[in-house]
């Protein structure tokens, strides 16, 4: 058994030596002294008394160790569970300390409801982080993002870190717990991050520190342990995000912190970058003065843990210089970990085989209310302007690609994820060891996820890509390969072709998905359900796909789904007289080109049609017409915000206006929906269409 790490009842570790000693804590005579608890008063009330001087509102977050919470299962006798610098602060300086958030007392409620901390490791989860938010939150009176916990998420089963230090008997008895990380980047982007940030991504950090404890573990040699133990820290490091969301918290916030805020969107800083316009990380026990003095937030937020408590931090010194000295102690320890052999790339070089360049930045537009005449619809929800998604290109030299249709991997020569997409962490050292066959020349990943199938992903987030990279510079004709999981439909046949992308340079991944690339082209563009979508990708479709349009003869069309076909109209037999007897000309899509298709929409005076890949083609109407969309349950605002790009006036009848219309009309809700086993649900079935409001709809438009 390692004297650092300790085996407790069901599965739980506790960490009880290392550079803290926590177990020291909780001795008769705890290591949180007296004199150490009177110097901490004095130090948070000296920063609540310099920051208030200057408007700053201040909150001293301290994360409790597992043993504070957690010592029933700690199997060996603690001699004072009362020693926890948390309860001692409590308990004897509770008047005096106004900005120490104790968040003993919540959590301890929680802990038999939710996984506060994992077992194997000494980090809090995202529960409980959550939990420590909302009571921030509460104390910043300002409102908590109640839905960060439907974010999406990846899970994984493993061990973590402090299953390494027990011992082989211990090892063996050890369950794997299944590891949730949330994926906060909603509405908050990364707008900086400083040269430690960045080299200790470039180098794959997490993957190095594991290689580093595997080999240390297996050598038992201190040397690699203390480089374990400096690779873990991330002290120094600086991000900068931005929310320019809606719902965002109009406040600027610095937040000094640790692992258990990490400068990554995944717990603390992630939560707050999701629920603040403005959100500054350092990871530091100190709270730099200068830079708050620079900066000038709204709140200063220190956050400790109990462990590193025994400490006094020092608020002198600067940001800049001990992220300079982390990152030539970074630089060093990676060095040591070659010279081992457990790398073969020269991980301590900045990454050169990658290049990023900017193709469309963000763009704001304003978005009309549909025209809704159902009751129930509420309005509340409506947003009435939203912003574009930038879109970049990324240029890779000798990468690795996996690609399987639905996960997407490309891996530099020096280990470093340059794009990852559904891919399990815990499956991803598997995926290194596979064979991939090489790709000469240059390679466009075409479709680097699920939907290449679909004509509406097709048109809309897929070819327009090519647009991008001729709008570049970059000739199709340059490009050797273009990657696809499968070509199965003609829509597709006929599209690459006349873009000139013959049937020979097409490779299809579903028989082979490892490629070694030796130069590879990727456009990540997301669209963001239509509402984060480019003006360009329209504009290109119709000038690409669409002849001179036919004005000879107008239509007011109705694009016909009946019953029997995927969320088919139940009632279609009662919605066609109603749309005939207004001029409407009922037509199918099925077995029409996309030249066909193109060239029949732009005569289009007025387009009715139910939610489906159909309505893709109003890119091809005139501006200005009035779109009518006929709703199931399956609700998201893909053709609501085509339209609104299109220029074209956007009307909707629903099949439950008062469940469903927030989902049409706010992107966060929307989102909030978009899991596959939520759109299972609604995505097939058919659905009767509300005939009094089709009539209703119908007066409306012109004649």
């Amino acid at each position: 058994m390692s004297v650092d790490v300790q085996a407790g009842s069901d599965g739980w570790l506790f960490l009880t030596g290392g550079e803290h000693s926590a177990i020291n804590l909780y001795q008769s005579d705890s290591s949180f002294t007296p004199d150490i608890a009177k110097a901490w008063v004095a130090l948070l009330r000296g920063r609540e008394e310099q920051l208030a001087s200057r408007g700053i509102e201040y909150v001293h977050l301290a994360v409790p160790d597992k043993l504070t919470l957690l010592n029933r299962h700690y199997t060996n006798t603690l001699a004072n569970a009362d020693g926890s610098p948390i309860r001692q602060l409590h308990s004897r300086h509770e008047a005096e300390l106004s900005s120490f958030l104790n968040v003993v007392p919540y959590l301890t409620q929680g802990i038999e409801k939710y996984p506060v901390f994992w077992k194997t490791d000494n980090h809090w989860t995202a529960w409980g982080c959550f939990m420590a938010y909302q009571l921030l939150c509460s104390r910043l009176h300002i409102p908590t993002n109640t839905d960060i916990l439907n974010y999406p998420y990846t899970e994984a089963s493993a061990v973590m870190a402090l299953a390494q230090s027990v011992s082989v008997d211990s090892a063996d008895a050890i369950e794997p717990e299944t590891i949730r990380t949330y994926q906060l980047n909603r509405y908050s982007k990364r707008v900086y991050a400083n040269e430690l940030v960045r080299y200790r991504e470039n180098i794959n950090i997490e993957r190095l520190t594991q290689q580093v404890l595997d080999v240390s573990a297996t050598k038992n040699q201190q040397e690699l342990r203390s480089v374990h133990d400096t690779l873990m820290n991330g002290e120094g490091s600086h991000v900068i995000y931005e929310n320019n969301s809606d719902s965002a918290i109009d406040k600027v916030v610095v937040l000094f912190g640790d692992s258990y805020s990490d400068y990554q969107q995944n717990l603390l800083t992630g939560m707050l970058a999701e629920t603040v316009r403005e959100l500054h990380f350092v990871w530091s026990h100190s709270v730099d003065q200068e830079y708050v003095r620079q900066v000038r937030p709204d709140v200063v937020i220190s956050q400790s843990t109990e462990a590193s408590m025994t400490k006094i931090p020092c608020d002198s010194g600067d940001l800049r210089s001990r992220a300079a000295e982390r990152l030539r102690a970074t630089e060093q320890s990676v060095e040591t970990a070659c010279q081992h052999g457990i790398s073969a790339n020269n991980l301590s070089s900045v990454a050169t085989d990658s290049r990023q360049s900017s193709l469309l930045g963000k763009e704001t537009y304003n978005l009309n209310p549909p025209t809704v005449v159902q009751p129930g619809c509420d309005k509340a929800h409506q947003e009435l302007v939203m912003q574009t998604n930038p879109v970049s290109l990324l240029e890779l030299e000798h990468p690795n690609v996996f690609f399987n249709g639905s996960s997407c991997l490309l891996r530099t020569p020096n280990g470093r994820n340059a794009y990852s997409y559904g891919v399990d962490p815990v499956k991803e050292a598997d995926l290194l060891r596979e064979d991939y066959l090489n790709l000469p020349g240059t390679t466009f990943l075409l479709a680097p996820s699920a939907g290449a199938h679909c004509y509406y992903h097709w048109m809309l987030d897929i070819l327009p890509k090519l647009g991008l990279l001729e709008r570049q510079g970059i000739s199709l004709d340059s490009i050797d390969h273009f990657l696809v999981r499968e070509i199965t439909s003609e829509f597709q046949r006929e599209t690459l072709a006349a873009l000139g992308i013959h049937p020979n340079r097409i490779v299809e991944t579903v028989s082979q998905q490892f490629w070694h690339c030796e130069k590879l082209l990727h456009v990540d563009m997301n669209n963001g359900i239509n509402l984060k979508m480019n003006r360009f990708v329209p504009l290109w479709l119709k000038q690409t796909f669409l002849s001179p349009p036919d004005d000879t003869s107008r239509l007011k069309l109705y694009i016909s789904r009946p019953e029997g076909v995927r969320r088919g109209i139940l009632n279609e037999d009662a919605v066609k007289p109603l749309v005939e007897a207004a001029g409407f000309t009922v037509v199918a899509m099925e077995g029409m080109s996309v030249a066909e298709q193109a060239a029949l929409l732009s005569r289009a005076d007025a387009l009715m049609a139910p939610h489906g890949g159909a309505l893709t083609n109003m890119v091809f109407c005139k501006p200005g017409i009035p779109v009518v969309e006929l709703l199931s349950r399956h609700v998201y605002p893909y053709y609501y915000g085509l339209s609104e790009l299109c220029g074209h006036r956007y009307h909707a009848i629903l099949e439950d206006p008062v469940q469903d219309f927030p989902r049409l009309v706010n992107h966060r809700i929307a989102q909030a929906h978009a899991d596959p086993a939520l759109q299972w649900r609604t995505q097939n079935e058919s659905f009767d269409v509300d005939l009094s409001a089709v009539e209703q709809i119908l007066q409306k438009l012109p004649l």
